[in-house]
């Protein structure tokens, strides 16, 4: 695996290694125990030095914490921030309390060096089922991923692209950045299931079946990118209604079958979102689309997951998508 070199980078290699274990220790008048005695058994706010802090969490919570979000300096050379821990190396002594501005030709080494120990000491913290999001934005988004990588190995969740201005930065010689990212890390076992459903999310599921589950209904015709049968031959194929008992196959039964092909509104070629072995084994669950002198196909999306067929995973119930066909 390629490897992330930086000025600095020997020298802080092992460098949370040597970071002193600090006691965490409780400030009653700060405290808000609620009635009960303050402890180190409660939520915590710690005041302190971040590396040193990352460090006096370990004995508790090694292995234990879920989530993590860190926010760092992104080194725009407006932060104010300067290298400020103490390893031994002359290079890195002269860079002690200096302010890193847009001027200073190592800052970006200088970031990575106060990035490598912090986030050695966050994995020994995160657990194999946690994940831990860092803001960051283009000016170190690259060398983040970079580290991230080298840290925490190929467990790279997601980049996350942020708006945070929808009028974009003033830019008069490019183009006007409207968003930053939030960067995804694990440790292989993390698992995303989404946020609990809106009220409008909800209304959306209006049909019901005959067990009583509520669903909605979705387009099998694949939207957007690569969307055609050029782009997707495999999965352009014809699926087969019969009128008669109300079922669906992949083989005609009978001769007055309607042949359904996943033909765009313009009355080109499109294709399926499933290939052929997905289709039969959701076949159970497609729906008769009807538009203006076509046929097209839907199936049910329900919403208690458990009810879907493959189980819970087979679709995300949480994701709502825009194709509703009904």
């Amino acid at each position: 695996m390629p490897t992330l070199e930086f000025k600095g980078k020997p020298f802080v290699y092992s460098h949370h290694l040597s970071v002193p274990f600090r006691e965490l220790v409780v400030d009653p008048k700060k405290s808000c125990p609620g009635g009960k005695k303050a402890s180190l058994d409660d939520n915590l706010i710690i005041h302190g030095d971040n590396l040193e802090a990352l460090k006096a969490l370990l004995p508790r919570y090694a292995g234990k914490v879920d989530v993590i979000y860190i926010d760092p300096p992104y080194n725009t050379g407006n932060e104010g921030w300067a290298y400020n821990d103490n390893v031994n190396s002359p290079l890195m002594k002269a860079w002690l309390g200096k302010v890193v501005d847009r001027d200073d030709l190592e800052r970006h080494d200088k970031w990575l060096c106060m990035m490598w120990p912090r986030l050695q000491l966050l994995k020994e913290l995160l657990s194999e089922r946690g994940a831990i999001f860092v803001s960051i934005d283009d000016v170190e988004l690259t060398n983040l991923l970079a580290i991230m990588v080298e840290v925490f190995g190929d467990h790279w969740v997601a980049t996350i692209p942020v708006v945070n201005n929808l009028k974009g930065r003033n830019d008069k010689k490019n183009f006007a950045r409207t968003h930053e990212y939030l960067v995804v890390f694990d440790k292989g076992g993390f698992e995303s299931r989404g946020l609990p459903l809106t009220t409008k999310q909800i209304a959306t599921f209006r049909f019901t079946d005959d067990d009583g589950e509520r669903y909605a209904i979705r387009d099998m015709r694949k939207r957007g990118g690569a969307d055609t049968r050029g782009a997707r031959p495999n999965l352009f194929f014809p699926v087969y209604y019969d009128k008669g008992n109300g079922s669906f196959s992949l083989q005609r039964s009978r001769k007055n079958n309607i042949e359904i092909l996943p033909r765009k509104s313009d009355g080109t070629d499109g294709c399926w979102k499933w290939g052929k072995t997905k289709v039969q084994e959701n076949i159970s669950i497609l729906e008769l689309s009807k538009g203006r002198g076509s046929f097209g196909v839907g199936y049910r999306l329900y919403l208690n997951p458990e009810v879907q067929p493959g189980g819970p995973d087979a679709l995300v119930a949480h994701v709502i998508e825009s194709d509703v066909v009904f």
